[in-house]
C-alpha cells in the first residue's frame, strides 16, 4: 500500500487553513477518493446502504403527546432537541467565524461543553450534519464530541465524514459511528440509528456543495430539518420543519400549506444574520401562532401535540 503519512498531514494543514466551506468539500472528495472503499464498508458496518430506502415514517394519531420537544438554541442553525427518551443535536458544532456576519453564536463555554460531552450536551443519541459549511460543521468540535458521546451515532454526508478522517493520524473508533449515505442529489434514504427513523434526501447546495435534508421520527414527533425544502417530498405528517424561508410574505411561507407544498404543524425559522433582521423576525414570527424564532443562543421552545395542533408550552 501507497504510504499516505504525508498525504494526510498536508490534509490537516489544509483543513486550518481553510476559511471556506468549499475548500472542505475538496478535501472531503480527496479523502474518499483514497479511503473510499473503507468508507462505504464503514456505511455497511453502521447498518448497511440503502437497506431500508422504501419504509415510510409513521403517521401521527392525532391524540395528546404524553410529552414534548424541547428545542435549545445553541447558534447559527444549531440545535439541541430533546424528548423524554432522547436527544439529538443538529447542526450544533459550528464554527464561531461565522459571527464575524452577525450569526448567534455560543459562548466559549457551551462550545468546551459540547466538545466535552458535558450536561446538557452529554447523553446524545444522534448528531446530523447537513454539510460542511463552516455555520454548520467544525470538525475538530464535533471530533471530541463524538468521542465524549460514546452511545452517538452520526449521519452526515462524504465531505464532512471525510474532513473528520483528515483529522485522525489514525482512524479513531468514533469514526465507526458516523453513517454517509450513498446517495446523489435527488436521491433519498432511511435508516434507524439509535431507535430514531432518519429520512435522508439529497441536495445541492451553493459553493458546489451537497446537503442533505433530514426528517426523523423521535418518542412519535416527526421532525423536517430542511433549509431548503424545494422538491422535498415528506414522508409523513410534519409536526415540526427548521427551515431558513421566512420572507416578507410570511404567511403564505409559513401556513400549514407552504410554497414547497409541505403540510407542516410549526416552523422554526434559522439560518439568519444580521442583527437587525433577526429582530424584525422575530417580531414577525411573535405575531404567529404556527411559527417561532429563537434568537439568542441558550433560548428555548417546548412544543406539544394537542389534537392535530402543535402548541408552545
Amino acid at each position: 500500500m501507497a504510504d499516505t503519512t504525508g498525504f494526510l498531514q498536508s490534509l490537516n494543514v489544509s483543513l486550518f487553513s481553510c476559511f471556506m466551506g468549499n475548500c472542505l468539500d475538496l478535501i472531503g472528495r480527496g479523502v474518499m477518493k483514497l479511503f473510499g472503499v473503507a468508507g462505504v464498508m464503514l456505511g455497511i458496518l453502521a447498518g448497511g446502504v440503502g437497506c431500508s430506502s422504501q419504509m415510510k415514517m409513521p403517521k401521527n394519531t392525532g391524540e395528546a403527546s404524553r410529552s414534548g420537544l424541547t428545542i435549545t438554541y445553541i447558534g447559527s442553525s444549531g440545535y439541541l432537541i430533546e424528548t423524554e427518551n432522547k436527544k439529538i443535536m443538529v447542526d450544533a458544532a459550528f464554527d464561531n467565524f461565522v459571527e464575524t456576519f452577525e450569526v448567534t453564536v455560543p459562548s466559549e463555554e457551551v462550545r468546551a461543553r459540547i466538545a466535552k460531552g458535558e450536561a446538557p450536551y452529554n447523553r446524545i443519541d444522534l448528531f446530523l450534519v447537513t454539510h460542511s459549511h463552516r455555520g454548520h460543521f467544525d470538525p475538530v468540535l464535533l471530533l471530541s464530541a463524538i468521542e465524549n458521546n460514546p452511545h452517538a451515532q452520526v449521519v452526515t454526508n462524504q465531505t464532512v465524514y471525510g474532513a473528520l478522517m483528515a483529522l485522525s493520524s489514525e482512524f479513531t473508533p468514533a469514526l465507526e459511528r458516523v453513517f454517509f449515505p450513498a446517495i446523489k442529489p435527488g436521491e433519498q434514504q432511511t435508516k434507524q440509528f439509535n431507535g430514531i427513523s432518519v429520512h435522508m434526501a439529497m441536495t445541492d447546495h451553493w459553493g458546489g456543495l451537497r446537503q442533505l435534508n433530514f426528517e426523523f421520527c423521535v418518542d412519535s414527533y416527526n421532525v423536517l430539518f430542511a433549509l431548503e425544502p424545494d422538491g422535498y417530498v415528506q414522508q409523513g405528517d410534519i409536526d415540526l420543519q427548521f427551515t431558513s424561508s421566512f420572507e416578507s410574505d410570511m404567511e403564505s411561507e409559513l401556513a400549514p400549506k407552504s410554497e414547497s407544498n409541505l403540510e407542516v404543524k410549526y416552523r422554526v425559522l434559522t439560518h439568519q444574520s444580521g442583527n437587525d433582521k433577526k429582530v424584525r423576525r422575530r417580531a414577525e414570527a411573535d405575531e404567529m401562532a404556527n411559527a417561532g424564532f429563537l434568537m439568542h443562543s441558550g433560548e428555548q421552545l417546548e412544543l406539544f401535540r394537542v389534537g392535530d395542533d402543535m402548541r408552545v408550552q
